[in-house]
């Protein structure tokens, strides 16, 4: 499922994140609660270290996002956003300074 990965390491100000690149054919196939449990391990996971995990599709559609606030200790806020199968939806445009390759 998962074709390829960036990790922005927050050294220009942004946040720390991870956006993964996902094959489309299979995150299509799998069901809502595949795709909510997927960007659940990975952003429990990640969240440990301080970041935060987008997902998006090869045309750099954002499909799902596992978005954590800030803060100095462990105890950080998280909460998973939309989990569309198409990038359409809530999400709206691209992301800018986007290192996906199209």
């Amino acid at each position: 499922m998962l074709n390829a990965w960036v990790a922005h390491q927050g050294t220009d100000g942004t946040p720390r994140r991870v956006d993964l690149i996902i094959n489309q054919p299979v995150w299509n196939a799998i069901n809502y609660l595949q795709r909510y449990t997927f960007l659940n391990q990975f952003g429990t996971e990640l969240r440990q270290d301080g970041y935060s995990v987008r997902v998006f599709n090869r045309q750099a559609d954002l499909l799902g996002a596992y978005i954590c606030e800030p803060a100095a200790d462990t105890a950080r806020q998280c909460s998973i956003e939309e989990l569309s199968s198409t990038g359409r939806g809530a999400f709206g445009g691209r992301p800018r300074n986007s290192l996906i390759p199209r």
